[in-house]
């Protein structure tokens, strides 16, 4: 979308917790019934790697990981939304590709995410970007995928 700004680690905490609420429906179950949203946010922007796509000054897209584990060991993606209005427009995939590119040049190990096994079209996604099954935990999936200098 020509009218996104594509930038990193730029998001504010209250601009994050604005964009989670804004998304926590769309979370399977919602956001907010595992996490206090105020919290999670200040801890995002506070210690997570931020992968961000903003249309005007609302936060439309959020990657989020957490990168300050040594290298050549896991990086867990914590966070993968994108507002309603903007689904099916290549924003979540443009900005994990971005995340794995970025993460991938000073990282060699392993990129880790869950998502909800009803998540079929961020399921689909994951794995055209490499993402493979790794655990089954009732209605939940651990992902992981390679980290080796950058997509291939």
């Amino acid at each position: 979308m020509k009218d996104l700004r594509w930038t990193r680690d730029l998001s504010v905490a209250g601009q994050v917790e604005t964009h989670l609420r804004r998304c926590d429906e769309d979370f399977d179950p919602p956001l907010s019934t595992r996490v206090n949203l105020s919290d999670y946010a200040e801890k995002l922007s506070t210690h997570a790697s931020r992968f961000e796509a903003w249309l005007d000054n609302d936060l439309a897209g959020l990657v989020a990981a957490y990168c300050n584990a040594e290298e050549g060991t896991a990086v867990f993606v914590t966070n993968v939304s994108v507002l309603p209005a903007l689904r099916g427009r290549g924003i979540a995939e443009r900005l994990l590709t971005s995340a794995i590119h970025t993460i991938g040049q000073g990282e060699r190990g392993t990129l880790l995410l869950e998502a909800s096994r009803g998540a079929g079209a961020a399921l689909a996604l994951y794995d055209k970007l490499g993402f493979r099954v790794t655990e089954e935990r009732g209605d939940i999936v651990r992902l992981a995928r390679t980290l080796n200098g950058g997509m291939k």
